[in-house]
């Protein structure tokens, strides 16, 4: 809820994000992104779908997460073979995809 009582999806948010950083079950790269998805410009559909984005892909971070994979299986992503395969490095920092991303956007 707002100062005033009102609720608004905001400051739910915030909340949300209170608790999930007190129970350290968020990482600061996290953080970040959820801070920045409030500051962006896009739409509201946009930035929804870039929240639910990052626990929905099934990663091997993600597998593991929810103890999908064995225990001796890889956690690095399948294409460089150089970072724990996430959501975050397929998207942002995996320099395999970044190539596809530059040859689809450009």
């Amino acid at each position: 809820m707002e100062d005033d009582g009102r609720f608004t999806v905001k400051s739910m948010y915030k909340k949300l994000e209170g608790l999930m950083v007190e129970e350290g079950s968020i990482s600061l790269e996290c953080d970040q992104m959820f801070s920045r998805i409030w500051r962006n410009v896009v739409s509201s559909k946009v930035a929804a779908f870039s929240w639910k984005l990052h626990n929905r892909i099934p990663s091997k971070a993600n597998q593991d997460h929810i103890q999908y994979l064995p225990p001796e299986a890889s956690l690095l992503c399948m294409l460089c073979k150089d970072m724990v395969d996430s959501a975050n490095h397929f998207f942002l920092h995996c320099p395999v995809a970044m190539k596809v991303w530059d040859y689809v956007m450009f």
